[in-house]
């Protein structure tokens, strides 16, 4: 047996991208902690970093390139024989339906591997706008709409001055178990506990009293779906005669504000009590904390975005920090620049750009959604035959998409779908081409995107830690070829 050997990397499960140190013996992990050197988890860890060995050594590692034949079954075969057949495959499609009949989706896994991302948006840069998807449209549409509306990009996305602030206010989110949603917490329970401490108010509406709510220095028990109602109150009560608001930075950086005063108007203490089931006391504690302090964060999750006023709420939050002047100021929230993946270097993603030109001609009330189409309409899109082919990347419509028998049927009618991940899954029982892909520890990665999610201007590489296994490849490696076609 081999001595054991530690090798550092970073987590790849979620935006806090914690550090961990893998113990390494006969080319297995036998054990993975938290690295307490790392400059933000600082030796945090939890079971889903912890399972990196696991998910490396499954069981169930798709190890082989297939194609599915028309009876039915399932044949290994050659990647140049299998990206052969794909690609003259996608290419007919596009010949006989035009270049909307092939998109892709990129699931959630696919923006957590930064070379797989990176070769995506080259192949979705090829495809007509309404023929790309991703999670983005299903897990947190509200977020990059409200970033385009106010700011004009989708680009900004505020994260907390963890340093600075001293009063923030949660909505819809548990980071004790999530660890974030658009903000990273890297060993939240700490983080929690400092912006509870010395003076600090830590202010959490949730339906329940969740490990997040118990860190609280106060816990409002919100009516689920009835966060707008919150939030348009405490606008309606900064934006009034007893103020809160900053008037000066409003009149020079502000527009319609008189609009959103008479949108906000009618939700008074008790009208706004009664809808919440919050007393008015609660109410009155809360607004009174914001006048107290003068600056605040407010922080959304998924218990937010994805309600039916996700938008209203998101819209509402932006609209109470920015009144009380709480963006890229000390204690509220800044916009993360990026390090390694910077935002001024990235293409103008302005909404009004992406709002012209045509929507689903399937479902035509249904709009592009931040130069996609949204998930919602892919089933539609797939009956009425604009949609053929599809190849999905690092993520499972089967599990994450509505009405999961209807979204089965369509994908199951396509021409083609072919798979890209790590795992088998109930995606690659129905796909027609399979493409293993190597795992986290098997390949290079910056956190990317990730990265504007974090409290500090930062970034960090993992290197292999195992040769690919068996016969996978890299998702940086998935070129696909459309013969006959220029770009």
């Amino acid at each position: 047996m081999a001595p054991t050997h530690t090798v550092r990397s970073y987590c790849r499960t979620c935006l806090a991208a914690c550090g961990v140190l893998l113990d390494v013996q006969d080319d297995r992990v036998v054990r993975v902690q938290g690295d307490p050197e790392h400059p933000l988890s600082r030796g945090y860890s939890c079971p889903k970093g912890r399972a990196m060995g696991a998910l490396q050594h499954h069981p169930d590692r798709l190890d082989h390139p297939w194609i599915r034949e028309a009876t039915g079954k399932r044949r290994q075969v050659e990647w140049a024989a299998m990206m052969d057949d794909l690609t003259d495959r996608l290419a007919l499609l596009r010949e006989e339906h035009g270049p909307g009949a092939v998109g892709i989706y990129i699931g959630t896994g696919g923006g957590y591997d930064s070379l797989g991302l990176a070769a995506a948006r080259g192949l979705q840069a090829m495809l007509p706008l309404p023929s790309t998807y991703s999670a983005m449209t299903i897990d947190t549409p509200c977020l990059p709409l409200v970033s385009s509306l106010m700011s004009g990009s989708m680009v900004p996305n505020p994260v907390l001055d963890l340093e600075d602030v001293t009063l923030t206010l949660l909505l819809g989110t548990n980071p004790s178990v999530s660890h974030g949603h658009t903000t990273a917490w890297s060993d939240p329970t700490t983080m929690l506990r400092r912006l509870s401490g010395e003076g600090r108010e830590l202010w959490v509406a949730d339906p329940r009293r969740t490990r997040t709510a118990k860190e609280a220095t106060r816990y409002l028990p919100i009516r689920p779906s009835t966060d707008h109602a919150l939030l348009a109150h405490l606008v309606r009560e900064v934006l009034g005669p007893e103020g809160g608001a900053d008037r000066d930075f409003l009149v020079a950086h502000a527009m319609d504000v008189d609009r959103l005063e008479a949108a906000v108007a009618p939700w008074d203490r008790a009208r706004t009590s009664a809808e919440t089931g919050l007393s008015e006391s609660h109410l009155r504690d809360l607004l009174a904390s914001i006048r107290r302090h003068g600056r605040l964060v407010v922080m959304t999750g998924t218990g937010c975005s994805m309600q039916r006023h996700a938008n209203i709420i998101e819209w509402l939050s932006w609209s109470l920090q920015i009144a009380t002047n709480s963006f890229e100021q000390p204690g509220g929230q800044w916009f993360h620049p990026g390090a390694s993946h910077r935002f001024e270097a990235m293409p103008a993603f302005d909404e009004p750009v992406f709002q012209g030109g045509a929507a689903s001609t399937a479902r035509p009330g249904v709009p592009r959604h931040v130069g996609e189409m949204p998930c919602s309409v892919m089933a539609d899109e797939i009956a009425s035959g604009n949609l053929r082919a599809l190849v999905v990347l690092g993520g499972d419509p089967l599990t994450a998409f509505p009405n999961a028998p209807r979204i089965r049927a369509a994908l199951e009618s396509l021409e083609v779908l072919a798979v890209v991940d790590v795992v088998a899954c109930r995606m690659t029982e129905i796909a027609t081409h399979g493409l293993p892909a190597t795992a986290p520890l098997e390949r290079f990665d910056v956190p990317g995107y990730m990265e504007s999610a974090q409290v500090t201007v930062v970034s960090q590489i993992a290197k292999p830690v195992f040769a690919p296994s068996t016969d996978c490849r890299g998702n940086r490696d998935f070129k696909l070829r459309f013969p006959h076609h220029r770009y």
